[in-house]
């Protein structure tokens, strides 16, 4: 229905980010704790590209701000109505107890926002 949706999993370079610990020992990536490990280094980055009929559409940094280790073969794309006018991307991601899942929405050709979530 003109919907395409890339996602990529790039290895996680550390000397991108600024990488802390808490107060626990755990690891902070940019002052945020990184979803997809349980106190560990996240593995692999996540990007996120949609385009609609062809025209890809400008996603802000909070999007995949923070979300890591992304099993790309977990992808699903909803469209309860009609695809351009309301997309739901869904990805089970991480592993283990640092395991996540995302829901990014878009409605009318926009993005919208996006929750994350522990499914247990």
């Amino acid at each position: 229905d003109g919907v395409v949706v890339r996602v990529a999993s790039p290895p996680f370079k550390e000397r991108d980010y600024k990488i802390t610990k808490d107060t626990n020992g755990g690891i902070r990536v940019n002052g945020m704790a990184p979803w997809g490990q349980d106190g560990g280094m996240p593995r692999t980055s996540l990007e996120l590209n949609v385009s609609l009929n062809g025209r890809a559409l400008k996603l802000p940094a909070g999007a995949t701000r923070n979300l890591y280790d992304p099993n790309v073969g977990s992808l699903v794309l909803l469209t309860p109505s009609t695809a351009v006018k309301h997309v739901l991307v869904a990805m089970m991601n991480g592993d283990g107890a640092g395991g996540y899942t995302v829901v990014w929405a878009f409605l009318n050709g926009a993005y919208v926002g996006r929750t994350v979530f522990v499914m247990f």
